[in-house]
């Protein structure tokens, strides 16, 4: 569950960015992306903080056909030619979201409302 809410943010997030990735450089990309996000969907509601170093963290809530649960996820991200790949290092609901290797995120259509909290610069 968690992995389909970090694809539609993301895909959200990097609509633009993939669209323009022959003019924008990688690290242009990951400038981008860098700040606190907030996504919902029918799959629940959660914020991303995407960090410098790489790391991310996810916060909010889930719903699952046994009921809403309460979801932390930490992980590593990074940009290599023009693609976002992400992995899932800690989970506090490891039954529900596997921990695992690192996904090549491509360019879909968005299906959830995200938009920046704020920017960390």
């Amino acid at each position: 569950m968690s992995r389909i809410l970090l694809l539609i943010v993301v895909a959200t997030l990097c609509q633009g960015l993939f669209s323009m990735a022959f003019a924008m450089s990688d690290e242009e990309m990951t400038n981008k992306i860098i700040g606190e996000w907030y996504a919902e969907d029918e799959n629940g509601s959660t914020v991303y903080l995407f960090n410098k170093d790489g790391s991310w963290t996810e916060n909010g809530v889930y719903y699952f056909k046994d009921g809403p649960k309460e979801v932390s996820l930490e992980g590593k991200w990074y940009i290599e030619k023009s693609h976002f790949y992400h992995s899932v290092v800690k989970c506090n609901l490891p039954a529900k979201i596997k921990e695992g290797k690192f996904d090549k995120i491509k360019n879909e259509s968005p299906r959830s409302k995200l938009r920046g909290i704020k920017s960390l610069d």
